[in-house]
């Protein structure tokens, strides 16, 4: 997850994760249906990002592994929703 910039906790006891698109370098902010222990696992974990996260969508997955938010990935890749 080389985009994850940092984090933070939300009071509704999910995360807030800074990622760092790498097209262009800005930073972006984004709120995460995941708890910290869950973010702190995956960042620290050897696995797949799709096996310590699976309950995120594959768009929030490629967030935080690019930085590339989903519709600017479809675009880019041309992907239809389908």
């Amino acid at each position: 997850m080389k985009a994850v910039q940092g984090w933070k906790p939300l009071e509704n006891g999910f995360v807030s994760v800074t990622v760092k698109n790498m097209l262009d370098g800005k930073l972006i902010d984004a709120e995460l249906p995941i708890t910290p222990s869950q973010i702190l696992y995956a960042l620290n974990s050897n696995f797949y990002i799709q096996d310590t996260l699976p309950m995120l969508s594959a768009g929030q997955r490629e967030l935080l592994l690019t930085g590339i938010p989903e519709d600017e990935f479809d675009i880019l890749f041309n992907e239809e929703e389908g």
